[in-house]
């Protein structure tokens, strides 16, 4: 039994904000911070709420680690972004 998309849109943007703690705190409070492990939390962040997104408009998530491929699955009307 697959969870209800609002409970997936929750755990999407939950373990997002994990993520985005994450890199924070290592940027704060680590004195040797490992920069490139705060790009790659950063890129999890931006790739979770992406697929929250998704989710919250009942589409498809893509099975990618590709921010493009992810961004371009979001419609138009849905994107600030797009033109």
């Amino acid at each position: 039994m697959s969870a209800a998309p609002e409970s997936m849109v929750g755990q999407w943007l939950v373990k997002a904000d994990h993520d985005y703690g994450s890199a924070h705190d290592l940027i704060e409070f680590s004195s040797d911070c490992a920069y490139d492990v705060v790009c790659f939390l950063c890129q999890q962040c931006v790739e979770k709420y992406l697929k929250a997104m998704l989710v919250l408009h009942g589409l498809d998530v893509p099975r990618t680690h590709d921010l493009t491929q992810i961004f371009a699955a979001i419609p138009s009307r849905d994107s600030p972004w797009r033109i």
